[in-house]
């Protein structure tokens, strides 16, 4: 659910980033649970720079090393 609603900001999914938001501050959301190409919630959001789910992310805990298929991480 947590990869759904990162990769739906900015489309015409309205309150997605709203609702990725909430459900990492719920403290359900498994944070590093990767997708089809490797890439966690946060690798999405940094691709994206999606700011703010970025902070929550990080603030629970979310692995900031954490790399995708391409070697592609939040950092870079």
């Amino acid at each position: 659910a947590l990869h759904v609603a990162v990769a739906s900001v900015g489309s015409a999914v309205a309150h997605a980033e709203e609702a990725a938001i909430a459900l990492i501050k719920c403290g359900r959301a498994q944070l590093d649970l990767r997708d089809a190409r490797s890439d966690s919630a946060l690798t999405l959001a940094a691709a994206r720079h999606l700011v703010s789910i970025m902070s929550e992310l990080l603030a629970a805990g979310a692995d900031v090393n954490a790399a995708n298929a391409a070697a592609d991480s939040a950092m870079h």
